[in-house]
């Protein structure tokens, strides 16, 4: 199985919220330019401005919960 394949098949199980991560990671690799990459990531920063969300508190348990992992 190629490289690619293999990550596919990895992106198909993820859920969607990790599905960000991996592509904001992935455009970071693929940046054109510095500029790009900087307005990209001033992009990311406006959108965690306007989250509601923002600084809700996660413990390390349920944290752990939300990614399958065992502590």
């Amino acid at each position: 199985m190629s490289t690619r394949e293999k990550c596919n098949q990895l992106l198909d199980t993820m859920p969607e919220f990790q599905l960000e991560l991996v592509l904001a990671y992935i455009q970071g690799l693929t940046a054109l330019s510095e500029h790009e990459d900087d307005a990209y990531c001033e992009t990311l920063y406006q959108k965690y401005l306007q989250d509601p969300d923002k600084g809700e508190y996660v413990s390390e348990e349920e944290l752990s919960k939300e990614f399958g992992f065992a502590l």
